[in-house]
């Protein structure tokens, strides 16, 4: 899946908490909805009670950073 710049930098500017990520400020909607898409192709469900994209694991780094893995 290719990720679009915008929708990219709206998810690095995310706050990461556990399993919770929470999108900082305010989006369009049309980004939003191209948020929420890619962030739950990576397993992440809004949940209207924590206000939050909650994942069933921790994300791994490369979803924060577009830089490839250090092996």
């Amino acid at each position: 899946m290719k990720i679009d710049t915008d929708v990219l930098k709206a998810i690095r500017s995310a706050t990461v908490d556990g399993l919770t990520l929470r999108l900082n400020g305010t989006l369009d909607r049309k980004l939003y909805d191209r948020v929420n898409l890619a962030l739950r192709a990576v397993g992440g469900n809004w949940n209207r009670y924590q206000r939050a994209h909650v994942f069933p694991f921790p994300q791994p780094t490369p979803l924060r950073d577009s830089s490839p893995p250090v092996r």
